[in-house]
């Protein structure tokens, strides 16, 4: 049946997992997810919206944003934070993406106890670099969604191991030659490569590769990238002492102008802001 999805065939990959703190105004704009999200709200108040869904979210609500999905978010209070999961879903070895995970997009399922456990361990075990470390986080988000969609069943029965999806016109394919690019650029944040270089890797014309990449995840390869060094250059803000330039150098960004400038266009902070910011929340 067309829609029809077999949640226990369900596949979680983990890109990213982290805690954010935005003091108001910031602003997210708008912007095509090339994965999707689970949000824990932690403190304070904002807006969410996406899927033509436009919500005030607060401590404890859990936000569920699939991949494909058009997002756009904003801080209502001075100590909005939350933790954010990035993740693939997928349904067989292929790479076909989900369509719809049987959680709400949003609800009040990040207040339950098991909840909130699996997330917070999710971004424990991704700050460890160890062997096993892919498998446990996504051990742990299988096990917050699962608790998350036992609660959104009606009358708190079990959750059907088989959900209707309507039609999403993001669901695709995630081709491998694209993911093996991804997991390149991920590698060595301090690498730009060239594109004869990521041609060789993909066995793609560069007209091809670009065009396959933009389809695939819904930014150009340079934009993925600069997504990708930002994130890295949070959490380092966020998280240690090192100075400003060494954390630009890190993320393969040297020059500290246009470093500042890149964190500024995503973040809407200064880094040293973002880093008075994390450390007063």
């Amino acid at each position: 049946m067309s829609g029809r999805i077999d949640v226990s065939a369900f596949r979680l990959s983990v890109i990213n997992a982290e805690v954010f703190r935005f003091p108001e105004p910031w602003t997210f704009p708008a912007a095509e997810l090339p994965y999707s999200i689970l949000r824990l709200i932690r403190s304070g108040t904002g807006e969410i919206a996406f899927d033509g869904l436009r919500r005030t979210v607060s401590p404890g609500d859990l936000v569920l944003i699939r991949e494909g999905a058009v997002l756009a978010c904003r801080a209502t209070s001075p100590d909005f934070s939350f933790a954010s999961i990035r993740f693939s879903a997928s349904v067989d070895a292929s790479g076909v993406v989900a369509g719809e995970l049987p959680v709400p997009p949003v609800s009040d399922a990040g207040a339950d106890p098991l909840v909130r456990s699996q997330v917070d361990a999710v971004i424990a075990a991704w700050e460890q670099r160890t062997p096993g470390r892919s498998l446990r986080v996504s051990g742990h988000l299988a096990v917050a969604l699962g608790r998350a969609a036992d609660l959104a069943a009606p009358n708190g029965s079990t959750a059907p191991t088989a959900v209707v999806a309507p039609p999403r016109p993001h669901t695709r394919v995630r081709d491998p030659r694209v993911t093996r690019i991804i997991e390149h650029l991920r590698a060595d944040l301090r690498r730009t490569p060239d594109p004869e270089s990521l041609c060789a890797l993909a066995h793609m014309s560069e007209s091809t590769l670009r065009r396959t990449f933009k389809d695939q995840t819904g930014k150009t390869i340079g934009a993925f990238l600069r997504e990708l060094r930002m994130s890295a250059a949070a959490r380092r803000l966020a998280l240690s002492d090192e100075p400003v330039g060494e954390i630009a150098d890190a993320v393969g960004l040297p020059d500290a102008n246009y470093f500042a400038r890149s964190f500024r266009e995503v973040f809407r902070v200064t880094p040293s802001e973002y880093r008075r910011l994390a450390r007063e929340t």
